[in-house]
């Protein structure tokens, strides 16, 4: 869905593997999920916040509990949107924080 928005898209298949790729590539912007294998969205975001890490993050979710949006923004993300999100919702996220 990204790319049909004309962004590049590095994929990862995990947090851990993400936080690795996140090192190697410095994206211009992260969409992460909260439920991942091993490393999970919150702790991406806390390993993220310890390096002092300025990227904006779009974090995706089914949970919507105004706690877990608010736990998500104070470490860090930008936006927490539901899953799935919409084409444009998520167009319009992408494109504010990359300042398009």
């Amino acid at each position: 869905m990204v790319s049909r928005l004309g962004h590049e898209v590095i994929e990862a298949g995990g947090g851990a593997l993400g936080l690795e790729k996140i090192g190697e590539t410095n994206p211009d912007c992260i969409i992460c999920d909260l439920l991942m294998p091993e490393v999970s969205g919150f702790m991406v975001l806390e390993e993220l916040q310890k390096k002092g890490n300025t990227i904006p993050v779009i974090i995706l979710t089914a949970d919507i509990q105004d706690s877990v949006r608010e736990t998500c923004l104070s470490l860090g993300a930008r936006v927490v949107l539901n899953k799935p999100p919409k084409d444009v919702i998520l167009g319009e996220a992408i494109n504010n924080y990359l300042n398009l």
